[in-house]
């Protein structure tokens, strides 16, 4: 409900976001090919944080597993979520035709995370198509990092992700366990739910944060740009 409220108070569109003057980190969560498939776009803008998120799943297994698993997969294509992919397996190429797509319609797409241990062809193939990808290994302290960031937005009202229903979803699986030294491991509620579109949000966050701490402009950042 606090991820709801944060979101209904922005109506940003894709095309007004691809206009602001706003720069945009990816992630992605390409753990499970034949399985739901994840990308994400996260960036700033007057101190809100925006994400936007886009799935993938191989049609072949699509009804079975929407059946199965209750996931609204069909739902999600219908509203422009996800992209149905026509094989087995998603292939790496469609993610990447994803980050294409949205680098022509004007995002700017300044860097990439992704833990290259799981899909090797993928980091490759961004890198061809001359984006900055970035080896980020999936260490729970770094994870960490970027979950403890969009829980503080989203307790701030301050994070959108574009009223997707898809994300909402995968938010609503995730289920959070406390460590000793105050980072938090996150992982499903339940084996047959999905979190990867929130996975790949965090992903893309713990990119963010990473570029600001290196560019040196996070003190500034954290003071609230005094």
């Amino acid at each position: 409900e606090e991820f709801r409220a944060s979101d209904r108070k922005y109506n940003w569109t894709l095309d007004e976001l691809a206009k602001l003057p706003i720069e945009w980190y990816g992630g992605a969560d390409l753990a499970k090919l034949h399985d739901l498939t994840a990308a994400a776009l996260y960036g700033t803008y007057d101190d809100v944080d925006v994400v936007i998120t886009h799935a993938f799943f191989p049609i072949v297994a699509a009804h079975t597993k929407a059946e199965e698993d209750n996931i609204p997969l069909f739902g999600w294509q219908d509203d422009g979520w996800l992209t149905m992919t026509n094989s087995p397996v998603t292939d790496h190429q469609t993610v990447v035709k994803w980050f294409m797509g949205m680098r022509k319609k004007g995002f700017n797409i300044k860097q990439v995370g992704f833990d290259r241990k799981f899909g090797r062809e993928f980091f490759l193939e961004m890198k061809k198509a001359r984006f900055r990808i970035e080896d980020t290994p999936q260490l729970y302290h770094l994870k960490s990092e970027g979950f403890r960031h969009i829980e503080k937005k989203v307790k701030a009202g301050k994070f959108y992700y574009l009223h997707s229903d898809a994300y909402e979803y995968c938010v609503q699986n995730v289920r959070a366990i406390e460590q000793v030294d105050d980072a938090v491991k996150y992982e499903k509620v339940l084996p047959t739910q999905r979190i990867d579109l929130f996975d790949a949000s965090v992903f893309a966050c713990m990119q963010m944060l990473k570029n600001l701490a290196k560019s040196g402009t996070a003190v500034k950042w954290l003071k609230g740009g005094e």
